[in-house]
């Protein structure tokens, strides 16, 4: 703000105004560099905040996807791990028909065996007989 200079009486009261003037001037533009600054730092502290706040979420999201993954990774450790066991149990019971059929075939071969040496036996026992 300038002040307007009165008529000067000497030398000395000019210079005096002059730099009363720069003064005023000077002090305004700090006044008004000091809101700037205000403001800038006002700026600053809410971004920062933000920030945090968004890295906040980001953290809190980040962590939550991991257990997610975790829960997942659990899981198909445990389908695989079920898939292992229905393939043994599969393997045994393949393996259990494999023995049965084979007994079976014995209990064949052995009751076809039987029939034919019953049969020859009787037969031949007839014609043994007087």
């Amino acid at each position: 703000m300038r002040v307007p200079a009165p008529v000067p009486d000497s030398l000395g009261e000019t210079h005096i105004h002059i730099l009363q003037n720069f003064y005023d001037e000077q002090s305004s533009d700090l006044t008004q560099i000091e809101m700037v600054v205000n403001e800038i730092q006002t700026a600053l502290a809410a971004s920062r905040t933000r920030q945090s706040q968004l890295l906040d979420g980001f953290f809190s999201a980040q962590q939550e996807a991991l257990q997610h993954l975790q829960q997942l990774a659990d899981n198909i450790n445990a389908h695989q791990l079920n898939m292992e066991e229905a393939f043994t149990a599969a393997d045994n019971a393949a393996q259990n028909l494999v023995e049965l059929v084979a007994v079976l075939r014995l209990r064949v071969d052995s009751v076809s065996s039987d029939e034919s040496t019953k049969g020859k036996v009787s037969r031949s026992s007839s014609f043994s007989q007087p």
